[in-house]
């Protein structure tokens, strides 16, 4: 899949989620030390670029995995 531009702490989560089967917004939230609101931003923004899928609310997996 090809991905548009990200940033580098975009790039740096996807590198630490890419092992785990599913992770959430709380597993985002606690990877990069940042506060509920910005992980769920940040992972919609990654869902909206197809570098991540949403399976169920606050649920998601890797475009790899998808």
């Amino acid at each position: 899949m090809i991905y548009t531009a990200m940033s580098e702490r975009d790039a740096k989560l996807l590198g630490k989620v890419e092992n785990m089967v599913v992770f959430t917004d709380f597993d985002a939230e606690k990877l990069m030390n940042i506060p509920a609101d910005a992980a769920r931003r940040m992972l919609s923004r990654l869902a909206k670029k197809g570098a991540i899928a949403r399976i169920e609310r606050g649920k998601y997996v890797t475009a790899s995995v998808a």
